[in-house]
């Protein structure tokens, strides 16, 4: 300070007052008071530059020291230094024309994805959420690692977690509509139901509780092929079997055809040996719904001419006739002679397969009488109807003057046999020749290989021949007897009938 011709003061030249401010060689600023005694004094007067904390809308005051450094509250502060607020921390560094700036300074953490993911740092950002990179992240978010992904969680600490999170792949259940929910697992496999998942594994539908069995292709999909339930059921008694097994409804069938309890029935692979057919069996389902049983059903026929009735024996043996304990049997010829309700039956089978037998009373009706004293007067003849047997009531006795005789005391028991040609198995293998011959016209009109007028031609003709075959067994020359249609769609069944 310079003194003045009038008692003032200067200061580099410029009037300068007691209370101004002066400015120091290492650029502080001080403040000169002259006390009373004339004596000058320097304060130190900090000054304060207050510095925007980015984007956060806060700020901080820094105050310069006598030293020519600066202080953040109280506390010396340097170029470089950090300063927190909010929870956010800035880096504050001076430039070299004396300003401040300060720069974000985000809190990272590093988090293991699982045991296989790999790991990912998040960082904080200025406006208080987290980031991956560029990319803002929540709580709950998924994050990618290594072909999996994992669900990102923030604890109220602020520290964050990563947890496995399963993937869904739904394998299809053959043809039944549901599928079934596969979960994949860290390590690279799968889950079902919470269990450990691999090509071969079962599962069942919710359905009709068939099972399925799930594999994966090559390309990575699963699906589930269905394993039917199966029962192997034997024939009666016989060695043989056969297999039912269940579709994708759960109902059971055999050879892909469904079965009905109790209605269904199979038959065997061999004939039986008397009736030189297929045995029929009956398939009969357990309480429990899983096995099954076949009950043979026997063929049955009535006995011609004797009002028995005959059942098949299941091992071919024979016939038995009769429900009884003690029904008397036949052998598999179906010839033989039989006892029921005191009445003999002589039996033999048809050239068709069919059995037919005559009734013999085992006591003589009448007198016994011997040809030489029968006379010669009127001729015997059989009895067109005879109301004592009325299991057999035409052709059993012999009639001669006023008197009839048992047929089978006259020729004795089991002497009786068929003779000469069976006009009526004959007339039925004609019929079937002539039946068959129209149904050949038939399709061949149906090809266009013949024309209408041309097949009721050929018709005619063969209702001509049909006609003859009836007449030899019934005798006569009508046409009358059949119904003679010359109907493409009709003609089959007129024959049939």
């Amino acid at each position: 300070l310079w003194t003045t011709e009038a008692g003032g003061f200067t200061l580099g030249g410029e009037a300068f007052e007691s209370g101004g401010t002066a400015t120091s060689s290492n650029g502080g600023s001080y403040t000169l008071t002259r006390a009373e005694d004339g004596a000058w004094a320097a304060a130190f007067v900090p000054v304060t530059r207050t510095v925007t904390l980015g984007t956060s809308g806060s700020s901080v005051d820094l105050v310069t020291d006598e030293a020519g450094g600066y202080t953040v509250g109280g506390e010396a502060f340097a170029s470089g230094g950090r300063y927190t607020v909010g929870g956010l921390t800035y880096t504050l560094t001076m430039g070299a024309d004396g300003a401040w700036a300060a720069a974000f300074v985000p809190v990272t953490q590093t988090v293991d994805l699982g045991e296989y993911g790999g790991s990912v740092t998040l960082s904080s950002t200025e406006a208080g959420g987290w980031a991956i990179g560029s990319s803002a992240v929540e709580s709950g978010a998924t994050q990618p690692g290594n072909g999996r992904n994992y669900r990102l969680t923030l604890a109220a600490d602020g520290s964050w977690s990563a947890a496995f999170l399963p993937m869904k792949v739904s394998a299809r259940l053959g043809g039944s509509g549901e599928n079934a929910d596969l979960w994949t697992t860290e390590a690279g496999g799968f889950t079902l139901n919470g269990q450990a998942v691999a090509s071969g594994t079962t599962t069942t539908t919710n359905a009709a509780d068939e099972t399925y069995v799930l594999s994966r292709g090559a390309d990575g999909t699963w699906s589930g092929a269905h394993r039917p339930r199966s029962s192997s059921v034997q024939l009666g008694a016989s060695a043989e079997s056969v297999t039912l097994a269940t579709n994708e409804a759960g109902a059971w069938t055999l050879g892909g055809d469904p079965v009905a309890d109790g209605r269904t029935t199979v038959q065997s692979a061999a004939d039986n040996a008397a009736t030189e057919a297929k045995n029929q069996y009956v398939l009969t389902l357990a309480a429990d719904g899983t096995s099954w049983t076949a009950v043979y059903r026997p063929a049955t026929m009535t006995v011609e001419g004797t009002g028995l009735t005959a059942s098949a024996n299941e091992d071919g043996s024979g016939y038995t006739l009769g429900d009884a304990d003690d029904a008397p049997s036949l052998p598999a010829s179906g010839s033989g002679t039989v006892t029921v309700d005191n009445a003999m039956f002589r039996v033999a089978k048809n050239a068709d397969g069919m059995l037919a037998g005559t009734r013999f009373d085992n006591d003589i009706e009448g007198s016994v009488m011997k040809v030489d004293t029968l006379g010669t007067t009127g001729a015997p003849s059989l009895l067109a109807d005879n109301a004592k047997t009325d299991l057999n009531e035409k052709n059993t006795a012999l009639e001669f003057h006023t008197a009839d005789f048992s047929m089978g005391d006259l020729l004795g028991a089991g002497v009786a046999t068929a003779e000469g040609q069976n006009i009526v198995a004959k007339a039925r293998a004609d019929m079937a020749k002539i039946r068959d011959f129209v149904a050949g016209l038939v399709e061949l009109k149906q090809d266009g290989g013949l024309s209408q007028n041309a097949l009721n031609t050929q018709l005619l003709r063969q209702w001509d021949a049909a006609d003859g075959v009836i007449n030899d067994v019934f005798g006569g020359t009508g046409t009358g007897r059949l119904e003679r249609t010359t109907s493409e769609s009709r003609v089959l069944d007129a024959f049939d009938r």
